[in-house]
C-alpha cells in the first residue's frame, strides 16, 4: 500500500533546499557580511536578515509591503544611521530581486485638521516627511523610489511594478487604492519590529 504524501514535509524540504542554495550562492559575496547594527548586543548582518526573509517565505519576484519600527527591535547599537538604513533597504531589495517590488507606508497626517496630527499643512509628495518611521522616510528619498500622491496614506515604491502601484485613485481603501492593489496582487505583508502590521486590520 502506497504511503500518503506528506505535503507539509515536501514544502518544508523544498524551503530548506532553497535556503541552502541561496546561502551557497551568496556565501562568497557575503564572506564578511555587512553589519547593519547590533540588537541587544547581537550582530544583525545583511546575510542574516536575508536568510530570515527566506525563512518566513519571501521569494524572488515577490511584492512586499514592509512596516517597520526600528526602536521596537530592542537596544540598538548603530555606528552610522544612514549606512544602516541603506543596508536594511538593500537586504529586502536583493531578496525580492529585480522582478520584485518593495512598498513602504509613508503616511502623513498633517493634511488633516486634527489635534493629534500636528500643525495643519499641505501634503508635498517630494518633501513631506513620513510619519511611519525613519526607515520609510529614508526609503522615500532614494532616487529609484517613487511616492504615491495620496495626501494621508501615501506609500513609497521600488521595483518592477512601481508604476502600477503608484497609479491609484482618490480613495483611501477602495479597489483602486494602494491597499486594493496590494490585496489584489497577493502581496506579502512584512513587519520589521512590528509584530502585527495593522494597516489591513484597521
Amino acid at each position: 500500500m502506497q504511503k500518503p504524501i506528506d505535503k507539509q514535509a515536501n514544502n518544508d524540504g523544498k524551503r530548506k533546499r532553497e535556503l541552502t542554495q541561496w546561502s551557497n550562492e551568496h556565501r562568497a559575496k557575503y564572506a564578511n557580511s555587512t553589519l547593519i547594527c547590533k540588537i541587544n548586543g547581537e550582530s544583525l548582518t545583511v546575510e542574516k536578515l536575508q536568510q530570515l526573509c527566506l525563512r518566513i517565505g519571501i521569494r524572488s519576484g515577490d511584492v512586499i509591503f514592509l512596516h517597520s519600527s526600528l526602536v521596537s527591535l530592542g537596544n540598538l547599537e548603530i555606528e552610522d544611521s544612514q549606512k544602516a538604513l541603506s543596508h536594511l533597504v538593500r537586504s529586502f531589495q536583493e531578496v525580492v530581486g529585480s522582478k520584485g517590488t518593495v512598498i513602504m507606508p509613508t503616511f502623513t497626517y498633517s493634511f488633516l485638521d486634527e489635534s493629534w496630527s500636528g500643525p495643519e499643512e499641505p501634503y508635498d509628495v517630494e518633501n513631506s516627511r513620513s510619519k511611519t518611521g525613519a526607515l520609510t522616510d529614508y526609503f522615500r528619498q532614494l532616487p529609484d523610489v517613487i511616492r504615491s500622491c495620496h495626501p494621508t496614506h501615501s506609500v513609497a515604491i521600488w521595483g518592477n511594478n512601481k508604476k502600477y502601484f503608484s497609479d491609484i485613485d482618490d480613495s483611501t481603501f477602495g479597489t483602486a487604492s494602494i491597499f486594493g492593489k496590494i490585496h489584489s496582487a497577493n502581496a506579502k505583508i512584512v513587519g520589521l519590529g512590528v509584530p502585527i502590521p495593522s494597516t489591513f486590520i484597521h
